[in-house]
């Protein structure tokens, strides 16, 4: 997906609009949950995300929704990641 088609669907999915995100290479988030839903767009570098049943690995142009109060898990690549995140009500 290229970035002009993510903030397109921003709207459509019910998305505010999102912010820009870079972590450090080998950033680990645990296990945690939020109270919104996730929607992010992988700009450089790379991150896994790990939830019940899946882990996939997000590469620049790939996107991933994480629904809120789903347990997941970040692991950002070797030479970090920098992101597009943006949120919405959980369940909407």
């Amino acid at each position: 997906m290229s970035v002009q088609a993510y903030h397109q669907s921003l709207e459509t999915k019910g998305y505010d609009a999102p912010v820009e995100k870079t972590w450090t290479p080998h950033r680990l988030n645990d296990t945690h949950t939020h109270d919104v839903d996730l929607y992010l767009y992988i700009l450089d570098g790379e991150m896994t995300v790990s939830g019940p049943g899946y882990s996939t690995v997000c590469r620049p142009g790939d996107t991933i929704e994480v629904p809120g109060s789903q347990d997941h898990v970040e692991q950002v690549g070797d030479q970090g990641v920098r992101f597009l995140v943006a949120t919405r009500p959980a369940g909407a």
